[in-house]
């Protein structure tokens, strides 16, 4: 009797429907699209083979050296553009060319995040992160905000000892607004440094890039349009802001 009731016993259907399933899905990670984009000046990009290719489905490699540059990964994309701008000028090339067709997340990397350890780390902790799903996710720098309120730089040399060989100018183009906080309230009326980020690494999803309309981004890179601007180094603490990427998600830098 036993055996026959058993037996007799169906499976329950599950009631999550197929949607459902592919959101859980992406929330742990397996079905959410990730795009990597580097900007790139002489650094040896071997790292990128580090990236699996079922998460990181595309790399957009911007090469901003006058030599040509090509990748042995298929599914890396080669852009070389001007050097002029730094990483800002290259990722808000980027995002203002792929508006419409952004990944589930992007993850904003220069070529040298793996030269200095400081670097490497912020891209350990934000990998990590997008570990569990798409998100946008910063590691906030240890200096206190109100520091930054004044900031103005008049010069500047590459950390990176290949690159700086390669550009030896130190001078920076002053921004047209100065200090950063005019800035700030110039592009981003009424808004406060709610996350101080350092070195250019970070993640941005689709729709908190598109928080802001492409005209606002269009608008940016103009600032950025020279071979040294000063106006990186605000992008460079503002790209919480700049992108939308919510306060809780600024991550502590803490090994």
């Amino acid at each position: 009797m036993g055996l026959r009731h058993k037996q007799g016993v169906r499976k329950k259907k599950s009631r999550i429907s197929h949607g459902r399933r592919v959101t859980r899905k992406k929330m742990r990670g397996g079905a959410a699209k990730i795009d990597v984009v580097v900007s790139r000046y002489s650094e040896n990009l071997e790292m990128l083979k580090d990236f699996p290719a079922d998460k990181y489905q595309r790399i957009f490699i911007y090469n901003k050296n006058p030599t040509p540059y090509e990748s042995t990964l298929e599914r890396a994309t080669v852009e070389n553009l001007p050097n002029i701008g730094r990483e800002a000028h290259t990722y808000l090339h980027h995002v203002i060319k792929h508006y419409d067709d952004l990944a589930d997340t992007t993850l904003f990397i220069p070529g040298s995040v793996r030269n200095k350890p400081w670097k490497d780390f912020q891209l350990y902790k934000i990998r990590k992160s997008l570990d569990n799903g798409p998100g946008s996710f910063i590691v906030r720098s240890t200096r206190p905000k109100s520091m930054e309120h004044d900031f103005q730089i008049d010069s500047h040399e590459l950390s990176n000892s290949s690159n700086k060989s390669l550009n030896k100018e130190s001078k920076l183009t002053p921004a047209s607004i100065r200090p950063l906080s005019k800035w700030l309230e110039h592009y981003m009326p009424g808004e406060d440094m709610h996350c101080l980020g350092v070195f250019g690494t970070f993640s941005a999803t689709r729709d908190d890039i598109r928080k802001r309309p492409k005209s606002f981004y269009e608008e940016l890179i103009k600032t950025v349009d020279t071979t040294n601007p000063e106006a990186v180094h605000y992008m460079e603490r503002l790209w919480a802001n700049i992108f939308s990427i919510p306060e809780k998600n600024c991550l502590d830098r803490n090994w």
